[in-house]
């Protein structure tokens, strides 16, 4: 149940932070103003930066040089970084002071934590490895140490982590409405039922408006983008080689849009398309969880000890279920629960084939009556939802101006038969977001190539679809495909994908576009 929780976290866009000072590290004496503006970007392919402290061309030769660390205005000091996975290392901890409003700095400012572990081996020194796998309005400080494993980057790279904008106190959404909002009844039966959850969905999105102050319009990805670009610039760095996952690998493709002169190497791993219209998005994510359910499925009726056999046909024993949960949701402790919570199951536990026998665990379990596995669900996600999350959400993508038509619903029933049906009334809250998206520009990362990015053929969560997509807008990409189901290619050992992964942030080499890494075989199979 752990690892559901930990899964669910990300599902609800929300991480707890992870520096903690050490005992004569004094926040006031941690801190560091970053007093320069980050221009705003003029460009859909580039950005200019004023600062006053580093900013110039760098030239190919520049890109793998960085043996002496050059001096930051940042104030380190001692602390421990604490990990996702419970552990926790020696490093150092600062802040990063950064305009509210980058094109009005008179608004105020928000301080950003930010950590680093300095390389191993200083005279092999490349320079700073900034990884990103923050979800929405979150931090990445805890996953650092946990993903940034690499022996080998680790000697070479200063490792280091930052708060994104959302995740501080400052910046805080606060929305005035349980959280269960996001758990209401998927298929209501009445027009009035639905009218009543789109009311409710509308009051979340009022009260987000009306309880977080000035901060609402500046938690956009572009917001994040220049943030990223004032810490290399208070880091001291000419340029900074970048690892981001899930939305930080979105987050990444616009800072180097924004600023590609910044960028020495970047790895965009199992990363949001922020281009994409959402309802394409939609229609990707639907069909890869129906193929990862039918996969699982298909799994478990091969398998006689599964226990949602179902004399080898779990996948109409499937469907009877949720229609079941449906019509005649079950109580536990006076708690109801149902097709909400199983679906909230479903999705996480599709993250990786390792979790599928807990899938249909629970799926037999609940078929029994039992529905003591969807308690703790419900009551974690409506404890850990990230109102900032949506915040973010709603200004990075366009607004939908009403419910979703009949071919896109088509659509989604044509790919997601199974999954489909319980999705096609899910009422978009952004649609009532007090506030006007501010979308990105169209990604390119004009001149910050050869970009790396990597998707898994079987991801639920981020298709497969969304990486190629992605690698193929970028200027210069190539896409390394590996051949597990999992989100993340890089969490799980894959001597093939670290070893490409350590080569090209090192080496600045990348396999050809569309090479597949399969599990177990060290070697990148060629594309086709």
């Amino acid at each position: 149940m752990l690892r559901r929780f930990s899964v669910l976290m990300a599902v609800v866009m929300l991480v707890a932070g992870g520096c903690t000072q050490g005992e004569d590290a004094a926040s006031d004496e941690t801190s560091s103003t970053v007093t320069s503006a980050v221009a705003p970007a003029t460009s859909t392919t580039t950005a200019t930066t004023t600062t006053t402290t580093a900013t110039s061309a760098t030239t190919a030769a520049t890109r793998s040089t960085g043996a002496v660390r050059p001096d930051s205005p940042l104030s380190w000091m001692p602390c421990s970084i604490e990990s996702v996975d419970g552990t926790s290392r020696d490093g150092e901890c600062a802040t990063l002071t950064v305009p509210l409003d980058h094109d009005d700095p008179s608004t105020g400012t928000v301080d950003l934590s930010v950590v680093r572990v300095l390389a191993s081996v200083p005279e092999e020194r490349i320079g700073v490895l900034l990884y990103d796998g923050a979800p929405l309005a979150s931090t990445g400080i805890p996953f650092l140490l946990h993903q940034m494993s690499s022996d080998e980057l680790a000697r070479r790279f200063d490792l280091v982590a930052f708060e994104t904008r959302g995740a501080t106190s400052e910046t805080g959404v606060h929305c005035g409405l349980p959280s269960d909002v996001f758990l209401l009844d998927p298929t209501p039966e009445t027009p009035e039922e639905a009218a009543l959850i789109e009311q409710r969905y509308r009051e979340f999105a009022m009260g987000c408006g009306d309880n977080s102050g000035d901060t609402l319009p500046h938690l956009s990805t572009v917001s994040t983008a220049r943030d990223i670009e004032m810490l290399r610039v208070a880091l001291g760095e000419e340029q900074i080689s970048y690892f981001g996952e899930s939305y930080g690998a979105g987050r990444g493709s616009v800072f180097a849009t924004l600023f590609p002169e910044s960028v020495r190497a970047m790895v965009l791993s199992a990363g949001f398309f922020l281009d994409q219209s959402r309802d394409e998005t939609l229609v990707w994510s639907m069909s890869a969880q129906e193929r990862a359910l039918s996969a699982a499925l298909d799994q478990c009726a091969d398998d006689l000890s599964c226990p949602f056999h179902s004399d080898g046909n779990p996948h109409d024993a499937f469907d009877e279920l949720l229609a079941d949960l449906d019509a005649d949701p079950l109580v536990v402790d006076g708690l109801e629960v149902g097709l909400a919570e199983v679906l909230l199951v479903i999705q996480v536990d599709l993250y990786s084939d390792r979790w599928w026998p807990d899938l249909m665990q629970t799926l037999s379990d609940l078929r029994d009556g039992d529905g003591s596995a969807l308690v703790p669900i419900r009551q974690e996600f409506s404890q850990q939802i990230n109102e900032a999350g949506r915040a973010v959400l709603c200004l990075d993508t366009p607004r939908r101006e009403s419910e979703m038509d009949q071919v896109l619903i088509d659509e989604i029933l044509t790919v997601a038969p199974r999954l489909g049906p319980f999705h096609i009334d899910n009422v978009d809250v952004c649609r009532f977001w007090p506030i006007e998206p501010d979308p990105p520009p169209p990604v390119a990362a004009t001149g910050a190539g050869p970009i790396l990015v990597l998707g898994t053929s079987g991801s639920p969560w981020v298709p497969i679809e969304e990486s190629r997509a992605l690698a193929e807008q970028l200027d210069d990409a190539v896409l390394l495909i590996d051949d597990r189901n999992e989100k993340y290619p890089y969490i799980l050992p894959s001597p093939c994908i670290d070893a490409a992964v350590d080569n090209y942030l090192i080496d600045l080499e990348t396999p050809a576009h569309l090479s597949v890494c399969a599990p177990t075989d060290p070697q990148i199979h060629p594309p086709g």
